[in-house]
């Protein structure tokens, strides 16, 4: 709600890694988010879900943009996994 979401995911990036990142990913991570905002504004999406940004697998370098996790309406464990383009 703050309009800063480079900034939250900036800080929470250098805390969760204790590394940094360039200017351009930044700016990536506020365009690519606005649309994840208006995925998620959906009630059919439940309030427990679970949500990673910038996920890194273990034992690699690679990461994953977003993921939302939880159960589908089976109670099933779920997840979905989104790679965000520019």
């Amino acid at each position: 709600m703050t309009n800063d979401i480079g900034g939250i995911i900036f800080e929470a990036f250098q805390n969760a890694t204790g590394r940094s990142t360039g200017r351009a990913e930044i700016e990536s991570w506020m365009h690519s988010l606005q649309y994840m905002d208006r995925v998620l504004n959906d009630y059919e999406i439940p309030h427990d879900a679970g949500v990673a940004i910038e996920y890194h697998l273990p034992q690699t370098s690679k990461r994953i943009d977003f993921i939302l996790t939880g159960r589908d309406r089976d109670q099933r464990e779920s997840a979905v996994l989104v790679e965000l383009k520019q």
